[in-house]
């Protein structure tokens, strides 16, 4: 047979309960340990179905009735699918579970008093093949002493009123007032007896305030009708049939009072108006021995409830004898723990708060992105960041309407956002993305709309090159890391040769889109290049008088002399690097003389016919 243990975490099980960490009710409760199981050296391994890890509480009343109040089950092993047992000799696992906090509305704190208690379980069953004499499981449970550290909620009192009490001479004006909350064992609250006689020759002897407790039980049991006499059934006639009522069910509740403090006092303080005072401290018994104090708390099967009872002692003159008078019980709050333990709890919670899971958003392009913190004031703010273009409306909400919305005037406001906060100058995206082509001043429809500062006047291949880059640009990563990590090298510039037709292909580099520049970009000043393009002779006049193909526009290193009209002059075009072939060594034209039936194409070229090669 298997043996099987428990062996905590933290801790030794030599006592009552299994070690635990947690304040119920404030904090989860946590359970950690192992669970192990032994095989006898003589035994075969156990057809085993599953092994569970269980918490319950169980309340159990005197009259034999208990319901489970609060329940939680964890599996810890269990067979394949496809077999009903599985064969388990030496095994053992770590397990961890958790009471939650919220377990407190339902389930109650460990107690044991008089014909009731409260019991926190916790137990490891082994499901096995039957076995003759033995069963179905094997099973090992330990208690959990879990007290509630919850603050219960205190009803607002009302403020004491007087009651009249005892007769002719004896006849007095009493109030019992007590210190508004909530009590648990070891606590001392004050009590308040007042006592105003309407006989100025009575006098107040003794105070006496005593702490009840009331518990009722419902108990639902099955009545019958009394079993008729023997000899009263001789009498009947056997033809007879005798009818039965079916048994019914009816409440029957139990009732309980229990005695759990008290408190005496024969110092009495009279004031001007005759009326006498007495204070008590009332201390509440500890949590030692077999019973405990319990706490105040309804379920479907009990209802457990507290009150202060005082008992005045009076003497009137003119009678030799005293006479005392019980006043009428005043309800109090009692918790399963004291003031100082829950106040300890909470704190508890103030010093280590819960911590918030930061889960990375894996949106962007790259995996680094995710580890970007959202507290940076440029990504983890929720405010849009308008761009510096002035003179354009950023913030514009489109007005629908319905088709057959009758025509009328509309009044369109636009609103201008201020500048960014951050201290870099800003700078026109226009400027950006291409400083040569800018769209001209447009003169605004209304005087209260900024005028556009001025541009310069680009050419059409400008905006056509503008357009190709924006339509073959990719979008790169939204974080402010190292330009290695944003783009990587083969997103870069670069320049591809193919050895068949030695052409040159330049690959260009993506532009970043508009939702990374509004992370603010630093300034970029203006230029100091021409407004348009330099008058420099217009390329098809020097080869109009031929009918050969117009060679490529040509720039200052890679120009080229013609025979008939000596060099060429030079473009504004640049390559911007240095070319070469595929194995390192520079790259140069050939002359026409050598092919003048090829054409070399770059990027940008201007399509045409070569000049016929004339002789020497």
């Amino acid at each position: 047979m298997l043996e099987l243990s428990l062996v905590p975490k933290q801790g030794n099980v030599g006592g009552r309960f299994f070690p635990h960490t947690g304040h119920l009710g404030v904090t989860p409760v946590v359970i950690s340990g192992k669970v192990a199981t032994r095989l006898p050296e003589v035994c075969e391994p156990l057809g085993v179905k599953s092994i569970t890890l269980g918490i319950r509480c169980t309340e159990t009343a005197g009259n034999g009735l208990s319901q489970v109040l609060w329940e939680k089950k964890k599996v810890l092993l269990s067979a394949p699918d496809d077999e009903e047992y599985l064969d388990l000799g030496d095994w053992d696992s770590m397990f961890k579970t958790t009471i939650p906090t919220d377990a407190i509305d339902m389930a109650r704190s460990t107690m044991c008093i008089p014909e009731y208690k409260v019991v926190w379980r916790m137990e490891v069953v082994i499901e096995h093949r039957p076995i003759p004499y033995v069963g179905t499981s094997i099973a090992k449970a330990f208690a959990l002493n879990l007290h509630n550290h919850k603050t219960p909620s205190v009803r607002p009192m009302s403020p004491p009123s007087p009651y009249t009490l005892g007769s002719e001479a004896y006849t007095s004006n009493i109030t019992v007032s007590a210190q508004p909350g909530a009590f648990g064992p070891g606590d001392t609250f004050p009590v308040y007896v007042q006592v105003k006689p309407l006989d100025p020759e009575t006098t107040v002897k003794k105070a006496t305030v005593m702490l009840e407790r009331q518990m009722d039980i419902n108990n639902k049991r099955s009545t019958s009708p009394p079993s008729q006499h023997r000899l009263s059934s001789l009498f009947k006639s056997s033809s007879k049939p005798t009818h039965q009522r079916i048994p019914e069910e009816q409440d029957v509740s139990l009732y309980r009072k229990d005695k759990l403090a008290e408190v005496s006092s024969s110092t009495v303080t009279i004031d001007k108006s005759g009326t006498s005072w007495c204070q008590m401290e009332m201390a509440l018994p500890a949590r030692h021995g077999k019973w405990d104090l319990g706490e105040t708390h309804c379920t479907k099967l009990v209802s457990i409830s507290y009150s202060l009872k005082a008992t005045v002692t009076l003497k009137n003159n003119k009678s030799r004898s005293s006479k005392s008078f019980i006043c009428s019980p005043i309800p109090v709050v009692i918790a399963s723990t004291c003031i100082e333990n829950r106040i300890s709890a909470n704190k508890t919670v103030d010093l280590h708060p819960a911590k918030k899971r930061h889960r990375s958003s894996r949106r962007g392009l790259y995996m680094h992105e995710g580890n970007v913190d959202v507290s940076e004031p440029l990504l983890g703010n929720t405010e849009p960041v308008y761009t510096s273009i002035k003179g354009v409306a950023t913030d514009v909400t489109p007005i629908l309407l319905p088709s057959n919305h009758p025509a009328q005037s509309q009044n369109i406001q636009f609103v201008f956002p201020s500048p960014p906060p951050y201290p870099s100058k800003p700078m026109a995206v226009a400027s950006l993305l291409n400083p040569a082509a800018s769209p001209p001043p447009v003169s605004p429809s209304s005087s209260s709309l900024p005028t556009p500062p001025p541009t310069r006047q680009g050419i059409e291949e400008g905006t056509n090159l503008l357009r190709a880059f924006q339509s073959s640009g990719r979008r790169i990563s939204t974080t402010t890391s190292e330009e290695d990590e944003v783009q990587p090298s083969r997103s870069r510039q670069k320049t591809r040769i193919t050895p068949d037709s030695n052409n040159i292909k330049a690959e260009f580099a993506a532009l970043p889109s508009l939702n990374a520049l509004e992370m603010g970009l630093p300034y970029v000043p203006e230029d100091d290049r021409p407004r348009s393009r330099p008058r420099t002779a217009p390329i098809h006049s020097a080869f109009s008088m031929t009918n050969s193909s117009i060679p490529p526009p040509l720039s200052g290193r890679l120009s080229v002399p013609d025979h008939n009209f000596q060099s060429r002059p030079m473009t504004m075009a640049s390559m911007g690097r240095t070319t070469g072939d595929l194995h390192g060594n520079s790259f140069l034209p050939r002359s026409i003389g050598e092919n003048s039936s090829s054409s070399v194409s770059f990027p940008f070229a201007f399509s045409g016919n070569l000049p016929d090669q004339k002789s020497a």
